[in-house]
């Protein structure tokens, strides 16, 4: 699936979307290219954002939430942090495999998460060349009692 816009999902159980691809398409507004709104036991495969000046993907409120081999390339969102996940309201994540290739200078994280958020990160890649740092973090958390768990992902400078 090519899409110009925005993939919208609203509280739905068992989703799966698989081999998506959203591109920018500046006569729509929008929050996100996937914009999740409390979905539950459900899962994204190989979905990606390119281009974007949007967060690819945007939770709000969902639980048991999968994203495997999922990615983002050249996003020049310049809004806070969340290139690729921008997290708001409570959100348990699994994030497996996934890949983001931004401009490593930039500023803005690649992830948002907030209070409360309970996130799973397994393997993947990222440009960024710092996990989290003060000038340029792969990570940004808003707020507090938020558990972010990291097993085998790579952080590296690829320019």
């Amino acid at each position: 699936i090519n899409f110009d816009g925005q993939f919208y999902y609203r509280r739905g159980t068992t989703v799966t979307l698989t081999n998506a691809t959203a591109y920018p398409n500046p006569d729509i507004t929008t929050s996100a290219a996937f914009n999740m709104y409390r979905m539950v036991y459900s899962e994204l495969h190989a979905c990606t954002g390119d281009g974007l000046t949007v967060p690819t993907f945007r939770f709000t409120d969902c639980h048991n939430v999968t994203l495997t081999s999922c990615g983002c390339e050249q996003n020049h969102y310049e809004g806070d942090h969340g290139k690729f996940i921008y997290s708001t309201g409570y959100n348990e994540l699994t994030i497996i495999d996934c890949t983001i290739v931004n401009n490593p200078t930039d500023t803005k994280a690649n992830f948002r998460f907030t209070t409360y958020d309970k996130i799973r990160i397994i393997g993947g890649r990222s440009n960024l060349p710092h996990f989290v740092s003060r000038t340029n973090p792969d990570i940004y958390i808003a707020g507090n009692k938020c558990t972010v768990d990291v097993f085998g992902h790579t952080f590296k400078d690829q320019t």
